[in-house]
């Protein structure tokens, strides 16, 4: 399993292609992943490349096509968990900076900031849940 944390700092495209590849399941080529992505399969080739120098993904050549599988499956369902907990958490430390005798402007702009920042994630990454 991809740790969570790990699949948030890869950048949108990235993402995109290793989910993409995690949907589809094993042995799937460029092709396979920009008929889903839309994007073009040099594009997809190169972003599944770069995923298999981070170790995330193993290629193996049959022939003239090159298959690529995911090392460690993602789990949306954990991904989803965690999402949700780390929004929990950032909402309590934002309702506590705001009790009355605990006000201070730089808590305040630093946990909204930090709240912004998981929504904008929350949204790249398509989000559905309660948030």
């Amino acid at each position: 399993m991809i740790i969570n944390s790990k699949l948030l700092t890869l950048p949108d495209h990235l993402r995109t292609t290793l989910l993409t590849l995690n949907d589809i399941g094993q042995h799937a080529s460029a092709n396979d992943i920009a008929d889903k992505t839309k994007r073009a399969r040099a594009v997809e080739s190169n972003y599944l490349n770069q995923l298999t120098l981070l170790g995330l993904v193993a290629k193996q050549n049959y022939g003239r096509i090159t298959h690529f599988n995911i090392k460690y499956p993602v789990i949306p369902i954990q991904l989803d968990e965690v999402l949700a907990s780390l929004y929990d958490e950032v909402e309590r430390k934002l309702s506590l900076s705001l009790q009355p005798g605990t006000i201070c402007a730089n808590i305040i702009r630093l946990v909204t900031a930090a709240r912004d920042d998981l929504r904008k994630t929350m949204r790249k990454m398509e989000y559905h849940g309660q948030f």
